[in-house]
């Protein structure tokens, strides 16, 4: 049961913040603190409601043997990747893999034009798009580049000289982190940080 009338608000940055229930589950009936509400809406705990999404599916024994086999610590045995790093390479790819996974970095915006159909992540990379090429620009969207850190940072566009172009509409903290961290490791590229400013001065926003 959650108690829509208890609840405490967690920041997460300076601009967004969530809401987390007291709640009791349901199921198990255990008082578990304040949490986030189910997606279903359900007034259960992560754990029984992650057993009520699993629950009537059947496994094969080969995939049982699998998820027995990779509960390390419940077999108590050492997980082969316990105290080692992994290299530069392999965090680029985990780095690509997240973003195309998560939701939040999905394209949402389309842009048709010369270059076909192209899914971007705001109406002001849309605009800036059709503005490079009612001027002639020929562009990437999101090209990759591999960070000393492992990941991977994705400007918005980048021209055919080679030149950077990222729209900002408002730098998070954290994309501070990783532009600033860009621009050390390759200063021989230049950069732009169009802003809300620049949008105005090309008339592409009022």
């Amino acid at each position: 049961m959650i108690n829509l009338n208890d609840f405490i608000v967690q920041s997460e940055n300076s601009k967004s913040s969530r809401k987390l229930y007291r709640m009791t589950c349901d199921s198990c009936a255990l008082d578990r603190g304040y949490q986030r509400r189910s997606r279903h809406g359900l007034g259960l705990c992560k754990s029984c409601a992650a057993a009520v999404t699993h629950r009537g599916k059947k496994y094969d024994v080969e995939t049982k043997d699998k998820m027995r086999a990779s509960h390390w610590t419940k077999n108590g045995f050492v997980h082969p990747m316990q105290g080692k790093k992994h290299s530069l390479e392999s965090k680029a790819k985990m780095s690509i893999s997240a973003v195309k996974q998560n939701k939040a970095y999905k394209g949402h915006f389309a842009y048709v034009g010369p270059k076909g159909i192209i899914h971007m992540k705001s109406s002001w990379e849309v605009k800036y798009a059709d503005y490079l090429d009612s001027i002639g620009k020929s562009w990437v969207y999101e090209p990759n580049f591999i960070l000393s850190s492992g990941y991977v940072y994705l400007p918005d566009f980048q021209l055919s000289t080679g030149d950077i172009i990222e729209i900002k509409g408002y730098m998070r903290s954290d994309a501070q982190v990783k532009w600033d961290l860009f621009c050390r490791e390759h200063p021989e590229l230049k950069k732009s940080l169009v802003t809300k400013v620049e949008m105005k001065q090309l008339k592409l926003i009022k």
